[in-house]
């Protein structure tokens, strides 16, 4: 019974940790996207490129 409550908690933690990882890594790349389209959308105007319009994720 110890060895699978242990077992739980590190699945638990692992779980947390890596959406924490990955929640970090995806708030970055959307950080990026939105200033790369804030870029865009005062170089070209809105609506122009990809990324411009602003946060469309």
């Amino acid at each position: 019974m110890t060895v699978v409550v242990a077992l739980a908690v590190a699945a638990i933690g692992f779980g947390i940790g890596f959406e924490a990882l990955f929640g970090a890594a995806d708030a970055a790349a959307h950080a990026a996207l939105d200033t790369n389209g804030y870029v865009d959308a005062v170089m070209h105007g809105p609506g122009v490129g990809f990324e411009s319009g602003g946060g469309g994720h």
